[in-house]
Order: structure tokens, then sequence, then C-alpha cells
């Protein structure tokens, strides 16, 4: 967030300043929101990890 406003600080031209004001759960919502986001991207490789039958796979490497 202090980035951001720094950002925001360089854009100060003609009398204009713009300020980052930000609400106090934007953050913690923002957060979860990508960790979400994180977990739902996974379900597919873990649904294929489940399924792989390790058995049968170093059986025919063994071949």
């Amino acid at each position: 967030m202090l980035l951001a406003d720094r950002l925001l600080s360089t854009y100060q031209t003609l009398g204009y300043h713009l300020r980052l004001e930000l609400r106090p759960g934007t953050a913690i919502v923002v957060v979860i929101a990508m960790l979400v986001a994180a977990a739902m991207i996974q379900l597919p490789s873990l649904r294929r990890i489940y399924e792989l039958d390790v058995a049968r796979v170093v059986h025919e490497r063994a071949l």
C-alpha cells in the first residue's frame, strides 16, 4: 500500500493531489480472494494426482 501511495504521489500536477484511500477490510478481502483463487487453480492437478495409480506406473516402468 505504501508503494501504491508513492506511485500516486508522482502524479501531482497542476495543483491536483491524488491520495490513496483504502478501507481496512479491503486488504483482508483481497488476500482471502487471492487464496481462494489459488486453491481453485490447484484442484484439477490435485484430482489428477489422486487418480494416479503409482503401483501400476512402477510396474510398467520395471518391465
